[in-house]
C-alpha cells in the first residue's frame, strides 16, 4: 500500500476507500474494533465507519499511523526552533509569557526596544506560522475529509499561512494608517506589540498540543487546542480593549467599532470565501 495516499488524522481519499473496503459494504454498517477482511484475506485492525455513504477508517493500532512526509518536516522544524529559543532566548521568552498576563510587563517589552526587530520573534513567528495553520488544516481536514484538501494538502497549508500572515499585516497597517489621523502613535504602537506577543505565544502553546492530535488521532487534544486559540484571543481582545479605554478620546462606542472592523470583519468576509471555495 502507498504510505503517500495515508495522512493521519484525516479521511482517506476515495481511491483509498475503494482499495481498502469491499463494494458490497452497506452504508449502515458499523465494524467494531477487531479485524476487517477482503475476499482476498487481507486484514486491517481498526474501526470502518459508514455514514451517509462517507466511509471512515480509525486505526486501533496508533503506532502504524502514517502521517504526510510534509507535516513531520513542518512539526520536527517548530520543535527545533524551540530548543533554539530555550537555548538563546529563554530569559526573553519567559517574559513574553508573563507579558501575556501583565499589562506591565508587555510596557516592560515596549521600553527595552522594538520586539518586530528581535530574532526571537522572528523565530516565535515563525512558530506560529507552522503551529496555528496546521491547527485549522487538522480541523478543517479531520472534519471534511475532502479529497481535495487531502492530495493537495500542502497547498492547502500554505495558503492557510500566508491568510494568517496576511491578516497580521492587515491589523499593521490598519493600525498604523487609524494612528496616523487620530495622532495616537503610543497606544497604537502598544496595542500592536500586545497583538504580536498574544499571537506568537499561542502559537508555541498550541504546537505540542496539535502534534498530539496529529499522531494519536485523539479529539480531545484538537478541541484543547482550539479552546487555547481562542481563549488567547479573547484575552487579546481584552487587552486591546484596555489600551484604548487608556485613551480618554475614545468612547466604549467607537472602541468597539474600531475592535470589530480590526479583528472580526476581516475574519468573517475571508471565512466566507475560504467556505465558498471549498464548498
Amino acid at each position: 500500500m502507498n504510505s503517500d495516499t495515508i495522512q493521519n488524522p484525516f479521511r482517506y481519499s476515495e481511491l483509498l476507500q475503494n482499495i481498502l473496503v469491499p463494494q458490497q459494504t452497506d452504508s449502515s454498517t458499523i465494524m467494531s474494533d477487531g479485524l476487517f477482511s477482503k475476499s482476498d484475506n487481507t486484514s486491517f485492525i481498526g474501526r470502518f465507519i459508514t455514514e451517509r455513504d462517507s466511509i471512515t477508517y480509525i486505526p486501533t493500532d496508533y503506532s502504524k499511523n502514517m502521517v504526510a512526509e510534509w507535516i513531520t518536516y513542518l512539526i520536527l522544524g517548530g520543535f527545533i526552533l524551540i530548543a533554539i529559543l530555550n537555548f538563546l532566548h529563554r530569559k526573553k521568552l519567559v517574559q513574553f509569557f508573563n507579558a501575556t498576563f501583565s499589562r506591565s510587563q508587555a510596557n516592560l517589552v515596549i521600553r527595552e526596544g522594538n520586539p518586530f526587530r528581535k530574532q526571537i520573534t522572528l523565530i516565535l513567528t515563525l512558530i506560529y506560522l507552522i503551529a496555528v495553520p496546521l491547527l485549522f488544516y487538522s480541523f478543517i481536514v479531520f472534519y471534511l475529509g475532502s479529497d481535495n484538501l487531502i492530495e493537495n494538502g500542502i497547498i492547502f497549508y500554505l495558503e492557510l499561512a500566508l491568510l494568517f500572515l496576511g491578516l497580521f499585516l492587515y491589523k499593521v497597517l490598519f493600525i498604523q494608517f487609524t494612528a496616523n489621523i487620530f495622532q495616537t502613535e503610543k497606544p497604537s504602537y502598544e496595542l500592536l506589540v500586545n497583538i504580536l506577543i498574544f499571537n506568537l505565544i499561542i502559537g508555541l502553546i498550541i504546537l505540542p498540543i496539535i502534534t498530539l492530535f496529529i499522531f494519536t488521532q485523539l479529539d480531545i487534544l484538537l478541541y484543547i487546542s482550539l479552546g487555547i486559540y481562542f481563549i488567547g484571543l479573547f484575552l487579546r481582545q481584552f487587552r486591546q480593549f484596555m489600551v484604548g479605554l487608556s485613551r480618554s478620546i475614545f468612547s466604549v462606542l467607537h472602541l468597539f467599532l474600531y475592535l470589530c472592523t480590526l479583528e472580526l470583519i476581516p475574519v468573517v468576509i475571508i471565512s466566507k470565501i475560504i467556505l465558498n471555495y471549498y464548498e
